[in-house]
């Protein structure tokens, strides 16, 4: 019986443009009353399901890879520990959840940010106006208060 594994995956940007640097990493852990990091130990990144690139854990468990998707398209990665039969102890083998990617090019990417910001700035517009209109309805009662108080 081997001790069971298993690894985890991040992605810095699943949107990212062509020929913009992603970085894939994670953590790969072995379990023994409790989860604990494994250094060391091979980690296979797939790409559509296809092996692109092999590193090793460092010493706290952990791996990275920095891929550039060089075309526009929807890739499907995943990264994969091989196991270990021949360690003493033997290590099982475990696979990271897949997370999907959409390369974009460029010139869309840069025109989604300016999309998203031209509605992040109305948005802030509108509250910001709101607020102050607000605040302006506010201090106008406490002067009419004020001078109503005065008036007495």
């Amino acid at each position: 019986m081997c001790f069971a594994t298993r690894i985890t995956i991040n992605v810095s940007d699943t949107n990212p443009a062509v020929n913009e640097p992603v970085t894939i990493s994670g953590t790969l852990y072995w379990w023994f009353i409790t989860w604990n990091r494994m250094a060391d130990a091979p980690v296979y990144l797939y790409v559509n399901g296809i092996a692109y690139a092999q590193t090793k854990t460092d010493g706290a468990g952990n791996y990275s890879f920095i891929v550039y998707f060089t075309q526009p398209g929807t890739y499907t990665v995943y990264t994969y520990y091989p196991g270990c039969s021949q360690c003493f102890p033997c290590y099982d083998p475990c696979q990271s959840n897949q997370i999907v990617i959409n390369v974009v090019p460029s010139a869309q990417k840069i025109a989604n940010e300016v999309a998203f910001w031209a509605v992040v700035g109305t948005a802030v517009a509108v509250a910001v106006g709101v607020g102050l209109f607000a605040f302006g309805w506010w201090q106008q009662q406490q002067l009419l208060e004020a001078v109503t108080r005065t008036a007495k």
